[in-house]
């Protein structure tokens, strides 16, 4: 009776790790170069989907996987800080409350109207808090700020976008 407990890829060698899947299925290498994942952009991604796939974005130049609870193809975080977008929507007038769209230095529109804490917002120097002064709607196909009251008049309402760690694309040089 022959009993397998790895599988190498190298038939030539059998005791080799250059690449092998053992017999608890984990699949080990141990090459000190490197391992090439599939690369591609958005329309060649896989047709089938499954949780866990991972591969390469060249449009985004970034590695991406495919995790289903999160509502499909995600970027895996990095320790590459995010770029964080200070955005100024311009003045309190004492009768207006809402202001926006908000919208990253690439150009692409800022999308999570869920989450107000994501959004640090100002008005002037003050910090203001999310739910309390003001929170995140979504008007005309676009996420907006809405204060509980009207911002003073004169006083500049500046945003800072980017903390939920969201990458929008880098704008075309």
């Amino acid at each position: 009776m022959k009993f397998v407990k790895r599988l190498p890829i190298s038939r030539s060698d059998p005791m080799s790790d250059k690449f092998a899947v053992l017999a608890d299925d984990r699949i080990i290498t141990n090459t000190k170069v490197a391992m090439s994942v599939p690369v591609g952009t958005n329309a060649t991604r896989p047709t089938v989907y499954l949780n866990g796939q991972i591969r390469f974005n060249s449009i985004t130049n970034d590695l991406e996987t495919y995790n289903i609870s999160n509502l499909g193809w995600e970027l895996i975080r990095t320790v590459r800080p995010a770029p964080i977008t200070q955005q100024t929507l311009g003045p309190g007038d004492y009768t207006g409350t809402d202001f926006g769209p908000l919208r990253y230095s690439s150009g692409e529109y800022y999308t999570n109207y869920n989450n107000p804490q994501n959004v640090f917002v100002f008005i002037e120097n003050v910090f203001q808090i999310a739910n309390t002064n003001y929170t995140l709607i979504q008007g005309s196909g676009n996420v907006y700020i809405r204060f509980s009251e009207p911002p003073p008049d004169g006083k500049y309402i500046t945003v800072l976008l980017g903390y939920d760690g969201y990458f929008p694309p880098f704008p075309a040089a």
